[in-house]
């Protein structure tokens, strides 16, 4: 029988780092970037890490979908993401 892991936890860790002040067509942007960190852990203790975009609205939307993801099966994952 194959016993198909499931998502026991989704951990999202916003960072920042810093980054050369460049001049781009609208002016400079911040000499710094932010990025999101996204930890997903099974129950086969497997991890997938993965980044995104940082800053505040997508560090929330990315916590509010752990309720969709933990407890499902890896399997699922395009469904998922419907």
């Amino acid at each position: 029988m194959v016993v198909i892991p499931k998502v026991t936890d989704v951990q999202v860790i916003p960072v920042a780092g810093y980054d050369s002040m460049l001049l781009t067509l609208s002016g400079a942007h911040y000499p710094y970037f932010t990025r999101n960190i996204v930890i997903i852990t099974d129950d086969s203790g497997n991890r997938g890490i993965g980044e995104i975009h940082g800053g505040d609205v997508i560090t929330k939307s990315l916590n509010s979908f752990k309720s969709i993801i933990i407890g499902r099966p890896i399997t699922e994952y395009r469904a998922i993401l419907k």
